[in-house]
């Protein structure tokens, strides 16, 4: 196990801090940044793109469920490209 401000780690990774912990991935210029999350059935990444849109991408079945867009804040839930916010979105469902 490895601790960053611990010398106690309970986990393979394991960061603390007193304040605020955090972890940052900084990738290169028009280059993505993920973080990937898999067990013996399922691959998921919590990504920053190359287009620099925030999303949730699904490996295993490969589709995008989750996006935020960068300069708009548009969110899409099943799409990668929204052009609402998230609660036009919901608004325009209900209607």
């Amino acid at each position: 196990d490895v601790g960053i401000g611990t010398i106690s780690p309970d986990y393979q990774l394991d960061i603390e801090n007193s304040s605020h912990a955090v972890a940052r991935l900084h990738a290169g210029t028009n280059s993505s940044a993920s973080l990937r999350l898999q067990n013996d059935a399922q691959h998921w990444d919590v990504n920053l793109q190359t287009n620099d849109k925030f999303a949730i991408y699904d490996h295993t079945a490969g589709t995008q469920p989750f996006t935020i867009m960068p300069t708009t804040g548009n969110v899409g839930i099943g799409d990668d490209n929204p052009d609402n916010k998230l609660l036009e979105q919901l608004l325009q469902l209900i209607s």
